[in-house]
């Protein structure tokens, strides 16, 4: 784990760090106690392939962490996007969800009218208009079904009217007609009668 690569590193600096206090040290006792070049020489030497072989260590310990973050970053990069990629698929499924109901919630009230128009135009004006009072779109279009529902059923209304006082015109001339025909029937009839009995006298 992060920790134990951590505590590794902070160990070899630590051991570092001692290895150069010895050659250090060592330095010290070559001007202290005047040891010979050969003798010194053979320890700094170990003490400066120690602290290399060290410094080695620590540098492959930090690649290595270095190389297991890049991967855990890939691998995060990678997840965050899939992440995305679901996330966006979810939107895309919700927003077509979102307008199947949007066409459902309008093509009903749309079909509905329809029918109404339908039956308007069969003449039957008593057909509730679906939408009315509606603040939308679809209740604009029933109310402007419905104005010309109430102006079909004036001119219904009037032409009811007109051919109503046609019919009564038509049938008070008919009348009229028919007492014309009856009373010339009559005179026609009296005057034959009298010159019948007129006859029947002489």
């Amino acid at each position: 784990g992060i920790s134990s690569k951590d505590e590794r590193i902070t160990q070899s600096v630590k051991d570092i760090t001692a290895l150069l206090e010895e050659y250090r040290e060592a330095l010290a006792k070559l001007i202290a106690n005047a040891k010979s070049i050969d003798e010194l020489t053979v320890e700094m030497t170990e003490s400066a392939a120690a602290i290399s072989q060290g410094a080695a260590a620590m540098k492959s310990d930090l690649l290595a962490d270095q190389k297991r973050l890049e991967t855990e970053s890939h691998a995060m990069i990678g997840e965050t996007e899939q992440l995305i990629l679901m996330l966006a698929a979810g939107s895309f499924v919700l927003g077509l969800g979102w307008a199947f109901l949007l066409g459902k919630g309008i093509s009903r009230p749309i079909a509905a009218m329809c029918a109404a128009m339908r039956e308007l135009a069969a003449g039957n004006f008593d057909v509730v208009l679906p939408g009315l009072g509606r603040r939308d779109e679809l209740g604009e279009m029933a109310g402007a079904v419905e104005e010309f529902k109430v102006q079909a059923v004036a001119k219904a209304e009037r032409d009811a009217a007109t051919q109503e006082a046609q019919n009564k015109a038509s049938a008070t001339a008919r009348r009229a007609e028919l007492i014309r025909f009856a009373d010339e029937f009559e005179s026609a009839v009296g005057s034959i009668v009298s010159n019948v009995s007129a006859s029947a006298v002489q």
